[in-house]
């Protein structure tokens, strides 16, 4: 039995309903007297109209009364609430948290620590916070990409008519804050230039323009930038430029430049034409004056008539050491059936007397042999008539002689053809009775003086002269990369190389798969203006409704504040 006037404890645990407002009236079942407590109704032990029972007379008149059980910080409905004050998890067989111990659950907001999560069970999200805020930096960050790719647009608008230009597309990126299964908070957007290095532009024919250049394919042209002179002499950047721009002209100092000053480079060639692929440097045009060649060999091919009624000439052209121009006669008389006398004269030179005569004798077929004739050597004062020891068939009929035009002693040799052999110098019946020349031609070149440049399709560059000559200087090769859209872009649509882009490598034209060199033409800008203006209108309305949720968010955000006025 308890004593008189004890208050009678509630059992926990008691489950919490909601707070209720001041002056409601709350349910609560009477509580069990003890043993010599006052009976429950209206006297001295008890609180009228229903109130809490008053204090017994060991508190207030020894009536035992109850106390309101206060709601527990953390706690929520399903929770115990243990001895101590700790918080129990409301799954079975889960820690409790302690007093004071910092939330760490991940399943429950994080109110309690070292939890294990069960089996299949589904953790409650933290609250995302205002959404207002990232609102505006998501808008704001794709006002400033699409500000990005107006630019970008703007670019390739202005250099749609440049040559070489590869136009610059634009990406966009989206940028995560947080996002899993039960929330996303708002993130961004970022813009990235997307370079068409590899794509290929159109080639048009350029009238007018010989040494203009186009790629057809990946390949890169070398070229060298200049930094200034030195002693006259242009001196160039050490690093290796590469473009794709080809309107090739010569400047003033006979280099090959294009339109936005870069120097093409090749391989320069030796005087055989063979390129020297170990070098790599700019191209000059400096050879303006091709050197004469005094004449040293003449081929003569012709059918001299067995009835002839005169004796036959043929002049022949000489250069001497100047390359001044002089004329040697050849004449043939005929002194039997099948024989000749070779006579050769140089009326200009010093003196001006005959060079010398050699027999020449005819076989029944009309061939130039020894057996029928008689051959032999002349000589005199201005110069002698050599045949060769050797008069097998197919041996060479020549004759040497040496004249003197007043650059020293000029030794020629004057080919008839081969002996035995129905070529060079023959003896057939015709119908006209006159000498017939197939060939008068010798191998002597007058002073040539630059005349222009021309560039054949395996890239070598040749200079041409007006007498007829010409010389190749050089080789343009072309440059390979693993990824051209690595490439850095620079001024004048030149690029550089990058570790992205990969090691540049220089090959001959149509070989290693960098493409075919097209002359005459060059690759006009990759830009399409009609796909253009599709983005720019794309742009724009993106721009447009970003613009919308900035002006949006801060409306609502005025709205926030207005709340507590």
């Amino acid at each position: 039995m308890g004593s008189a006037g004890a208050l009678a404890s509630p059992a926990w645990p008691v489950s919490l309903g909601p707070a209720l407002p001041d002056g409601a009236a709350r349910a609560r079942a009477p509580a069990k007297p003890s043993a010599g407590a006052a009976p429950a109704g209206p006297g001295p032990g008890r609180a009228m109209g229903g109130s809490l029972p008053a204090v017994g007379a060991a508190g207030r008149g020894g009536a035992a009364s109850m106390r309101r059980p206060r709601q527990m910080p953390f706690q929520r409905p399903g929770e115990e609430r243990r001895a101590g004050g700790g918080t129990c998890c409301p799954l079975p067989g889960k820690p409790c948290r302690p007093p004071g111990k910092p939330d760490r659950c991940g399943h429950a907001r994080g109110w309690h620590g070292g939890c294990n999560r069960p089996a299949g069970h589904r953790p409650l999200p933290e609250p995302p916070p205002m959404s207002l805020f990232g609102s505006l930096t998501a808008a704001i960050s794709g006002l400033t990409a699409q500000s990005r790719a107006l630019g970008d647009i703007s670019d390739n608008v202005a250099n749609s008519q440049t040559v070489g230009y590869k136009r610059v597309d634009t990406s966009f990126e989206s940028y995560v804050t947080q996002s899993n299964a039960e929330m996303n908070a708002p993130g961004a957007v970022v813009a990235r230039p997307d370079y068409t290095n590899s794509v290929q532009g159109t080639i048009q024919q350029v009238d007018g323009a010989p040494l203009s250049l186009a790629i057809s394919g990946q390949g890169y042209f070398s070229v060298a930038m200049a930094t200034g002179t030195q002693n006259g002499n242009t001196v160039f950047d050490e690093r290796q430029f590469f473009t794709r721009s080809g309107d090739i002209s010569v400047n003033k100092d006979g280099y090959l430049v294009n339109s936005s000053g870069y120097y093409l480079q090749g391989w320069p060639a030796d005087a055989a034409g063979n390129p020297d692929r170990t070098v790599l440097s700019p191209i000059r045009t400096n050879q303006q004056v091709f050197n004469p060649v005094a004449t040293s060999e003449i081929d003569i091919a012709a059918n001299l008539p067995p009835d002839a009624t005169t004796n036959p000439v043929i002049q022949s052209k000489i250069y001497d050491a100047l390359g001044n121009l002089h004329t040697v006669n050849l004449t043939f008389t005929k002194t039997a059936t099948n024989g000749w006398t070779l006579s050769l004269n140089a009326p200009d030179a010093t003196p001006a007397t005959a060079l010398g005569t050699v027999d020449l004798g005819f076989n029944t077929g009309g061939n130039t042999t020894v057996a029928a004739g008689t051959l032999g050597t002349m000589s005199n004062a201005t110069g002698s008539i050599t045949l060769p020891t050797a008069t097998g068939t197919g041996d060479q009929a020549a004759v040497t002689f040496s004249a003197n035009f007043g650059q020293g002693a000029q030794r020629v040799t004057l080919n008839l053809g081969q002996f035995n052999v129905a070529q060079g110098l023959t003896q057939y019946a015709n119908s006209t009775s006159e000498v017939e020349i197939r060939n008068n031609a010798q191998n002597g070149v007058p002073l040539g003086a630059y005349s222009g440049l021309s560039i054949g399709d395996n890239g070598d560059v040749t200079v041409n002269y007006d007498n007829g000559q010409s010389r190749t200087i050089a080789r343009i090769p072309l440059v390979a990369f693993s990824d051209p859209d690595k490439l850095q872009r620079l001024d004048g649509q030149a690029f550089m190389r990058t570790p992205d882009s990969g090691e540049a490598r220089v090959t001959d034209i149509a070989s290693n798969g960098v493409g075919k060199l097209v002359t005459g033409s060059v690759e006009s800008s990759n830009v399409d203006i009609a796909s253009e203006f599709t983005k720019l209108i794309v742009a724009q309305r993106a721009h447009s409704a970003n613009t919308k949720v900035v002006t949006t968010s801060d409306e609502m955000l005025q709205d926030t504040i207005n709340m507590r006025r």
